[in-house]
């Protein structure tokens, strides 16, 4: 897999977590029909929330792995680096 198609993944991923989570909240407070329960579309709100929560952890983590390994190059590239 290459990395952009792992990072288009990743980002329809995190669109599809935001608007599950701004959809299920806007039924929620705006319903006047009780069409759905409000139990559940809290249950879908947090379960997208978690998972938008996790993946930006993974995102994170990552970042912070690839600049460790920057930092580990030879001489010319940490002082080339710094400047």
């Amino acid at each position: 897999m290459s990395l952009f198609l792992f990072k288009s993944i990743l980002g329809v991923v995190f669109l599809a977590a935001a608007v599950t989570d701004v959809i299920s909240m806007l039924t929620l407070m705006g319903r006047q029909k009780k069409k759905v329960s409000s139990k559940r579309l809290r249950k879908i709100h947090r379960a997208a929330g978690y998972t938008f929560f996790i993946l930006s952890a993974q995102k994170e983590q990552k970042a912070k792995g690839k600049q460790k390994n920057k930092q580990k190059g030879s001489p010319i590239r940490r002082r080339l680096s710094r400047e």
